[in-house]
């Protein structure tokens, strides 16, 4: 690029480098910052990310880059490789399992298993983390628009994770993405103002009469490539264009033809050069020669001087090695002007040249052909499958839709589009699947692929009910796929019908249909396991008893993980909180493990919830946090929600005055528009339970009323049943029994056939709470089902305070200093003042308060790490199981340690506890 484009992209961009700046000084802080610049093509963003990196070389940061490349995005982690070039002799620093992921991904092992993508990019944080130890480190992606998704994941991995770091990463690209939601900068880039843009007209054509610089500067946008390469022909160009048309071409198409112009000057065989160096996948000259030696019948010396002709033109630029476009509007100016044959010579060129690389060539030989061809459309299909096996999903998706075309037969090529989709979900593509689900509806599929295809309707949604009509249309394709002797896949289809009905709390409608499907399923063990989760959906309290005695007594180490996790699932539904807190820490387990963060996100809100009604805040905390995150990352806004919903609770719970109603109100939106009964309902359990929290219980009862409506949004069995106990105790202090009284009724009902108990801890404390003259006997039933601490002290604090109303105020202060000590352990200080409330009108003369237990003193991550730590694993094991650098580990380490008032790890175990270290 020349001094005067430097120049020109730099005028009056003031704001810009003034936000990179801050973003420099932040990463020399320590704290990485994330940095999205988004902008049209031509703009400056390259030239603004050229100033960045040398601002930062100037402070000694070592600055790494990559950019995405149009031809490369179907070859795996080929961007990565290129950012990390510089720092790949330290691999061998890393330990072994990151280790051999990284030799795997980037080939320097042949014949190397792709690893999960998590895994990789825990080793390429950890070498990141490693070499910002030594100076910080500024990655810069240019073109984030075509990196191929292996690295962008990976970037995009290492780029939420930059907390304690001096690791920054700044990402351009051409549009905003508005699924991102993190807490980068963003940072628009405009074109330049009329006066800053004329100027550079002015440079470049001193001679320039005013009204045509000014028609220049109008035509170019202000944008900064525009006016280096547009002409005074051009205004004149494109003026006639308007008066015939009616309208001036877009910008990008008016830069494609000035670019274009200098292609069409070559001669043919330089063009053809041209062409198949814009067709091949990567820059490699050699291939570049090679292909248009074989595609024009010429000598390799021909081929040269021919690109020596398209260099000197400032089309390409060239060495020995690469072959590059000098502008990706130049590549697109090429392929565009090229009619269909000569599109085709080129790309059996290629193919022919490409002996050894079979997905590549099956690509060249299939964009060669136009009409219907089964032969090459079965082996597109063959090395699709191998692809995808493989972790290429670009490649695998270009090749399936290349079989997709060129199949012969409908039932086949509708297969074949199929996987195009399931492909599409895996690149995370929500818009194309949206798409070719909706062709796909009325194509003809086989039962099976049909079944799938209904799979993958709410692949993207779960959460989002879909309705009466999507939920006849899963029950109608798991039959079919029953028919075909698919049952995993009915099992599978059936459990989703089943959740929609949860969520939508449609289940008394629905349920019927989906459970006379569920009763075809087979013998197999684990189609049985999924049709008591679909019970547990449909009739929570009927099936609790046959739900809880299988998952009471499944072996979860046999399972799949995500079949643990339905458990969970399963468990927390109908009640069996303590079930449903063990399984889902053993599903997480091993999703982590693995790295199935989307299945891992949800397991983690079950932990969360469950954790919740047993009074285990510390697992809540650190629960829920870990799933917001993860929601995030993997993009489920439903999960999300839930875990937002369930950091609302804590907070309400332990008296946080603005949090909880924050978080409720984004979450009710999120409910609102999805029509989310079970959302919509936890919002008003967190709205009850923040007033309780706020000492306020009239509010509450008007807050938790609503979830006992059935006229109401936010009326949802089995959810309100689990909320029964704190209506009722909102209802007895602000003295609105008899308002609450139908709504315990109702529920003692319901619930008759169950023996979960959660369900139990939660009625009998209900019927406790409004007691009238057989309070003793509603205290010894309370007494008489499983308890928790939670559980156990808001009953003694209603029976002592009741004992201490009755003079029995010996007895009273036992219970009441017990409560209390619970209370204050827990951090839930309406419920510590309402203790020592009592406990003071019960004659106590000095009310010792207890400190908080330690973990409340933590963040939630840095409670993670002290866990693990007291178990005993290295900061690199805890980074492994966290995700995290283990630099970020040893940072939270050294936090954390003065807040416990400890000055070693091997000290934690003493102040967190047994349980709480191996929670």
């Amino acid at each position: 690029m020349t001094s005067l484009q430097t120049r020109a992209a730099l005028v009056d961009r003031v704001h810009e480098t003034a936000v990179l700046d801050a973003a420099i000084e932040q990463l020399l802080a320590g704290h990485g910052p994330l940095v999205r610049i988004d902008g049209d093509p031509g703009v400056g963003k390259t030239v603004l990310l050229d100033t960045m990196a040398a601002r930062a070389r100037a402070k000694d940061v070592t600055v790494l880059r990559t950019r995405g490349t149009e031809s490369e995005q179907h070859l795996s982690f080929a961007a990565l490789h290129r950012l990390l070039r510089p720092l790949l002799p330290r691999i061998d620093e890393l330990p072994a399992g990151q280790r051999a992921a990284l030799r795997g991904v980037f080939g320097i092992v042949d014949g190397a298993r792709i690893p999960d993508r998590f895994v990789v990019g825990l080793a390429v944080l950890e070498l990141m983390a490693d070499a910002a130890w030594r100076s910080p480190l500024l990655l810069i992606v240019d073109d984030r628009q075509w990196l191929d998704p292996s690295s962008l994941d990976i970037i995009e991995f290492v780029g939420h994770r930059l907390d304690d770091l001096a690791v920054g990463v700044v990402f351009a690209q051409r549009e905003a993405d508005d699924l991102l939601r993190d807490d980068s900068t963003r940072l628009h880039v405009e074109g330049l103002d009329d006066a800053s843009a004329a100027g550079i007209v002015r440079r470049r054509f001193p001679e320039l009469e005013d009204s045509k610089v000014s028609s220049l500067v109008r035509l170019s946008e202000g944008n900064p490539l525009a006016l280096q390469e547009l002409t005074p022909a051009d205004v004149e160009a494109y003026t006639l264009a308007q008066s015939q048309l009616g309208s001036t071409p877009k910008l990008t198409r008016r830069l494609q033809d000035a670019f274009g112009e200098r292609a069409r000057g070559l001669p043919d065989a330089a063009r053809l050069a041209c062409l198949v160096a814009a067709l091949q996948d990567g820059e490699h000259v050699a291939v570049t020669v090679a292909a248009s030696a074989a595609a024009g019948a010429v000598r390799t010396e021909e081929v040269s001087a021919h690109l020596d002709l398209a260099q000197a033109a400032g089309v390409l630029a060239v060495d020995d090695a690469s072959v590059r476009f000098r502008h990706p509007l130049v590549r697109a100016a090429v392929i565009a002007q090229a009619t269909m044959t000569e599109r085709r010579r080129a790309h059996e060129a290629l193919a022919a040249v490409m002996p050894d690389e079979p997905a590549r060539q099956a690509c060249h030989r299939a964009a060669a052909v136009v009409q219907p061809d089964e032969a090459i459309a079965s082996h597109c299909d063959a090395v699709a499958e191998l692809c995808s096996a493989e972790g290429s999903v670009v490649l695998a998706h270009t090749l399936f839709e290349h079989a997709a075309r060129l199949s012969e037969e409908a039932q086949i090529r509708h297969h074949r589009l199929l996987r195009v989709a399931e492909v599409a979900f895996e690149m995370g593509r929500y818009v194309e699947v949206r798409e070719r689900v909706e062709q796909l509806r009325t194509g003809d599929l086989h039962p099976a692929d049909r079944a799938r295809l209904v799979l993958l309707e709410m692949a993207f949604d779960d959460g989002v009910p879909e309705g009466a009509d999507a939920v006849h249309r899963f029950v109608a394709s798991a039959e079919a796929a029953i028919a075909v002797g698919q049952g995993a896949l009915a099992a599978g289809l059936l459990v989703v019908a089943g959740r929609n009905t949860y969520w939508g709390a449609t289940a008394d409608l629905l349920g019927p249909a989906i459970s006379a499907a569920a009763a075809r399923l087979g013998d197999d063990p684990q189609e049985q396991l999924l049709q008591l989760v679909v019970s547990s959906f449909l009739t929570p309290f009927a099936s609790g008893h046959a739900v809880m005695s299988t998952i009471r007594a499944v072996d979860e180490t046999a399972l799949d993980d995500e079949v643990v996790a339905l458990l969970s699932q399963a468990g927390f539904v109908i009640g069996d909180f303590t079930r449903s807190l063990e399984l889902a820490g053993a599903a997480s387990t091993g999703l982590r493990r693995d790295g199935r963060l989307g299945f891992l996100a949800a397991a983690l809100v079950l932990q969360a919830f469950s954790a919740l009604y047993m009074g285990r805040w510390d697992v809540m905390l650190t629960a829920s946090e870990e799933a917001a995150r993860l929601s995030a990352e993997t993009h489920q806004p439903v999960w999300l929600a839930c875990a937002r919903l369930a950091r609302a609770n804590l907070g309400g719970l332990r008296g946080t005055p603005t949090e909880p109603e924050a978080i409720a109100a984004e979450v009710e939106a999120v409910a609102v528009a999805t029509s989310n009964a079970s959302l919509m309902n936890g919002v008003q359990l967190s709205r009850g339970l923040a007033a309780l929290g706020a000492d306020d219980p009239s509010r509450a009862c008007t807050e938790l009323a609503r979830m006992f409506d059935r006229q109401d949004s936010a009326f949802q069995m089995p959810q309100s049943v689990w909320a029964v106990d704190y209506y009722l105790e909102a209802a007895a202090m602000s003295g609105r029994l008899d308002e609450a009284l139908p709504a315990l009724r109702e529920v003692e009902e319901l619930v008759r056939p169950t023996p979960a108990p959660g369900v139990l801890r939660a009625v009998s404390l209900a019927r406790l709470f409004a007691a009238d003259d057989d309070v003793d006997a509603r205290y010894a039933e309370c007494c008489a089902v499983p308890s928790t601490p939670w559980h156990q002290a808001r009953r003694d604090l209603f029976y002592g305070a009741w004992l201490r109303r009755h003079r029995q105020s010996v007895r009273a202060r036992q219970l009441l200093r017990s409560a209390a000590s619970t209370f204050e352990a827990l951090g839930a200080r309406a419920w510590v003042e309402r203790a020592h409330r009592e406990l003071t009108a019960a004659g106590a003369r000095q009310i010792a308060e207890k400190k908080p237990d330690a973990w409340s003193l933590l963040s939630a991550q840095e409670l993670q790490v002290a866990r693990l730590a007291a178990q005993g694993l290295t900061n690199r094991e805890i980074a492994a199981r966290l995700f995290l650098s283990h630099r970020t580990v040893s940072s939270h380490l050294y936090r954390l340690y003065p807040k416990l008032g400890i000055a070693s790890r091997g000290q934690l175990h003493l102040v967190l506890g047994l349980d709480a270290a191996g929670g």
